[in-house]
């Protein structure tokens, strides 16, 4: 198991671990890994960057060295907040740091560790140009399960901003995207975000079109929200709840 020295927030076990930022220990290092890569490239070129306009500067690795020195715990900040969102006086007291510095160290590492996922290959999609893109992506899926996540916003002050971002359903102020994910609860799709008061199936038949043979090949569970997608969209393999009927009120 790490280390406190090595995250410097203590963690007892795998499963703490899993819990406090959502991976385990053997792929916090690969991400580490990968992180550390993508930063010193980074580093390299935005110092040859500085050299070619003749200013005097330090080499990459130089200068005053953070409280978060290893690519370990750079990385580690960076989930444990995605993990729990915690105010960043929250964050910087468990990692040593001040409220401001909390922030920055987020603001400057969440680009290196997103290119980093990516690099892994393990971030979601966000967008398919085609039908034959996606059926190379699902190529090995057998089931998925299509739903929208939906994430509470602050109420706007305009009127008509609030009558966008208001969702009924969820009586809030809310941004939606629908997710598709495997049984075993490996996101693979994310769509781009809606305000609160569009449809859950509004949002989706926006971004897969009912014209092309998305699913044929997929065993898709959804729920009631996507009422009308067995006679929209082409696939023997839909699965959708029946609806319970109203009672009749005389």
């Amino acid at each position: 198991m790490l280390k406190p020295e090595e995250t410097i927030i203590k963690i007892k076990d795998e499963r703490q671990l899993k819990s406090v930022c959502g991976v385990t220990e053997s792929q916090l290092k690969k991400i580490a890994q990968q992180f550390e890569l993508v930063e010193n490239e980074d580093k390299q070129a935005r110092y040859e960057q500085i050299c070619l306009s003749n200013f005097r500067v330090r080499k990459p690795g130089g200068g005053h060295k953070g409280i978060l020195k290893t690519p370990l715990q750079k990385v580690l900040i960076v989930l444990v907040y995605c993990k729990s969102y915690s105010t960043y006086d929250d964050l910087g007291s468990r990692f040593g740091l001040s409220k401001s510095a909390a922030f920055d160290n987020v603001d400057r590492h969440f680009p290196f560790v997103s290119r980093a996922l990516a690099r892994l290959g393990v971030l979601p999609h966000r967008t398919f140009d085609n039908v034959e893109e996606f059926q190379e992506i699902f190529e090995d899926i057998k089931e998925i399960i299509i739903d929208v996540t939906s994430l509470k916003s602050q109420r706007p002050q305009n009127r008509e901003q609030q009558k966008e971002v208001y969702s009924g359903k969820k009586k809030a102020h809310t941004y939606k995207n629908t997710i598709i994910s495997t049984l075993q609860k490996f996101i693979l799709f994310i769509e781009l975000t809606f305000t609160g008061h569009n449809h859950d199936y509004k949002m989706f038949k926006s971004e897969f079109s009912t014209k092309e043979a998305w699913f044929e090949h997929l065993k898709v569970f959804v729920d009631l929200g996507y009422q009308g997608i067995c006679k929209d969209y082409s696939g023997k393999n839909i699965l959708i709840p029946i609806k319970k009927p109203r009672k009749q009120q005389f």
